[in-house]
């Protein structure tokens, strides 16, 4: 029989913004080993994620608005839509 144990599991996490998003997650203390233009790799405690370049509604090309013609990237009154920033109740996850 082959052996099926699993040696490494990266999830996908989506960013609107993936600029802002490696910056939030450095700021908890994650490091980052690798990015290009739309992933980048990123590793704290053992855990590793994958973030992405995320585009709502099943739209990857690289208009920023989605099918509907809205900006994902502002909130309802036109504001930009921020992630929260540092100091955010955050806990190391066990892997």
């Amino acid at each position: 029989m082959a052996d099926l144990t699993v040696a490494d599991v990266r999830p996908f996490v989506p960013a609107l913004d993936l600029e802002t998003s490696r910056s939030f997650y450095r700021a908890l203390g994650w490091t980052e080993l690798w990015s290009d233009r739309g992933l980048a790799l990123l590793s704290l405690g053992g855990c590793q994620i994958m973030l992405h370049v995320w585009h709502p509604a099943g739209s990857f090309s690289s208009s920023r608005s989605s099918r509907s013609g809205r900006d994902p990237t502002v909130d309802g009154r036109g504001a930009p839509l921020r992630l929260p920033g540092p100091g955010v109740g955050a806990t190391v996850p066990s892997c």
